[in-house]
């Protein structure tokens, strides 16, 4: 399999970004790595670039920017990504593509396993919101109070204890999500060029 194509596209866009730009895009990836497990393991149907299941549907392709606010680690409208390159659009539409029509978790894993070390190579640590999250799904709180600085950065007095009830927003789709948990979730040894292979929590 040739990832050299997404590897520079996901690697450009990652250094175009600092700060609040660069979190909306690593929520973004990994709402694209649960979208690439669910069609791989037929969770949802896909058909002409929308998925579908149990009273939710998202065009992937109208609401591409949207990604991040429904299957990221921080489901907030605030993290919608408006600016990114249509190459970024374009190769992560193809793969969700190809994954529904090969149905083979083996390469959904190959494909993260590659975007997870562009990520440990591009982004500085004091911003690693993507590897953070990782392991459980959900950001530890030392990385909440890091969101909470870049989403509200003039309200100092603001909760910060409490972003998933009163700072973030509701989702935009209602998708049965659970603790949306990436297979790479368990056993992660950061900065190893494979990582151990993890599932979602049943």
């Amino acid at each position: 399999m040739d990832l050299s194509n997404i590897k520079l596209v996901v690697k450009s866009e990652l250094l175009k970004k600092d700060g609040l730009t660069s979190l909306k895009l690593q929520n973004h990836i990994y709402g694209c790595f649960l979208i690439m497990e669910d069609i791989a393991q037929k969770k949802v149907d896909f058909i002409n670039n929308t998925i579908s299941g149990n009273k939710f549907s998202l065009d992937l392709d109208k609401h591409f920017s949207e990604i991040g606010i429904c299957y990221g680690f921080i489901m907030d409208t605030k993290l919608t990504l408006n600016i990114f390159n249509k190459s970024y659009k374009d190769i992560w539409l193809k793969y969700f593509n190809d994954i529904d029509i090969e149905r083979n978790i083996d390469h959904v894993d190959t494909i993260e396993d590659c975007i997870i070390e562009i990520i440990q190579q591009t982004v500085p640590s004091e911003q690693a919101f993507f590897t953070s999250a990782l392991e459980t799904g959900i950001l530890p709180q030392e990385w909440i109070e890091k969101v909470l600085n870049l989403l509200n950065p003039l309200e100092v007095a603001i909760e910060k204890t409490a972003i998933a009830v009163a700072n973030t927003e509701k989702p935009i789709c209602y998708r049965n999500r659970r603790l949306a948990i990436t297979r790479r979730s368990k056993g992660v040894v950061l900065n190893k060029k494979l990582l151990a292979k993890t599932r979602r929590h049943k």
